[in-house]
């Protein structure tokens, strides 16, 4: 994965470069709201622009005969996945530029690396685990690290990624 530095320098140049994606950001950033509905608002609002999956079951089934894929714009990931991800990844950022990420990402076919979340985990923790949930819904998702014996649906996932 590339540093977080490089990844806002790409989403800062892509940001300038689209002028309705500029003028919507604008416009939420002026709402008189918390960054945390700013972040719930821009989750649909810049998704739907681009006509990106917002939750994993928004992605279109590759086995789907009504739908005619071209290869490049097929995406295998979410903004929720993505974003959950990036979320963890840079915990101390500000999350509407994490949120921007984890669309850029998404609509430029980029997932985060799974690698450094798992470094991070077991740089603070010991207990081994089995995968990564992702808990809650649009916005609010939150990492779930799933150790051995627990179900991932018992803990309130959404969806689960196995190590």
């Amino acid at each position: 994965m590339e540093s977080f530095s490089n990844e806002e320098n790409l989403v800062l140049n892509w940001v300038n470069s689209e002028k309705e994606l500029f003028d919507l950001l604008v416009e939420i950033q002026s709402l008189n709201i918390s960054v945390n509905e700013q972040v719930e608002i821009a989750f649909h609002r810049i998704s739907d622009l681009y006509g990106l999956p917002k939750m994993p079951e928004d992605i279109k089934d590759v086995d789907s005969e009504e739908e005619d894929f071209d290869n490049e714009e097929f995406v295998l990931t979410s903004v929720y996945e993505q974003f959950g991800l990036l979320k963890y990844l840079h915990d101390n950022q500000d999350l509407r530029g994490v949120l921007l990420s984890a669309i850029y990402f998404v609509k430029n076919g980029y997932v985060a690396d799974i690698d450094e979340v798992y470094k991070k985990y077991y740089s603070k923790n010991t207990l081994p685990i089995v995968g990564i949930g992702f808990k809650y819904v649009n916005s609010s998702v939150e990492l779930v690290f799933v150790r051995e014996g627990e179900s991932w649906f018992d803990l309130g996932c959404k969806m689960f990624i196995k190590n």
